[in-house]
């Protein structure tokens, strides 16, 4: 799990990241964005696709 908080002139947004690695290989990573005053929240997943590098 990662924590981010990032400060802007108007808010401050906190954004919490999370995967987990699904039987087909694909990892599945969930994402919680959230003001720091609590007043408002979004979340929300996509499916990752690992590459060679």
């Amino acid at each position: 799990m990662l924590w981010v908080l990032f400060k802007t002139n108007r808010m401050d947004v906190k954004i919490r990241l999370s995967s987990k690695r699904l039987d087909s290989g694909r990892r599945q990573v969930h994402s919680h964005v959230r003001t720091k005053a609590g007043d408002s929240s979004w979340y929300g997943y996509t499916l990752a696709e690992p590459q060679d590098t």
